[in-house]
């Protein structure tokens, strides 16, 4: 079983760096680009299991750069982060509503936000490392279910 990938598209370098580390704490390989110029250039060389985009990068509208990675690699799983845009905006909703992102995690996240998301896109794939501490949470994290969606508890909407 070959290792799996993540591209995370950050522009914030301290985010960028902890995500790289929770990421390969558990056990994927990944990929930083800054900006959506670098994350494009990178997705024509290489595919990657799966995408962590930030909504507000400095060269890109997140949302538009979700779609053109969508119609890039439509197999490819894309959770979108942001500090911005909130679990009930109009514009994520129709996001995960329409399967462009499966996943939308809120800034700041905790750790176990993010490797729990991880692990809902990549598992049966990622041979997870032992330790890595992975618990079920649904703090702040939207699914893209249609039929069964669930909200993050701050809004306590369902």
């Amino acid at each position: 079983m070959s290792t799996p990938s993540c591209l995370v598209v950050e522009d914030e370098p301290g985010i960028g760096w902890a995500m790289r580390r929770l990421l390969e704490q558990a056990g994927a390989r990944v990929i930083v680009a800054v900006n959506g110029a670098s994350a494009l250039e990178h997705l024509g060389k290489e595919s990657v299991s799966a995408i962590f985009l930030d909504l507000k990068l400095p060269d890109a509208d997140g949302f538009e750069l979700a779609e053109e990675i969508n119609r890039m690699a439509p197999a490819t799983p894309i959770a979108i982060i942001s500090a911005y845009f909130y679990p009930n905006d109009p514009k994520v909703r129709q996001m995960l509503e329409r399967g462009i992102a499966r996943r939308f995690i809120a800034k700041p996240f905790r750790h176990q936000d993010l490797l729990c998301t991880v692990r809902e896109l990549l598992a049966p794939d990622m041979p997870w490392k032992a330790g890595h501490g992975l618990k079920s949470t649904t703090s702040r994290i939207v699914r893209a279910n249609p039929g069964k969606r669930r909200q993050d508890s701050l809004t306590g909407a369902r």
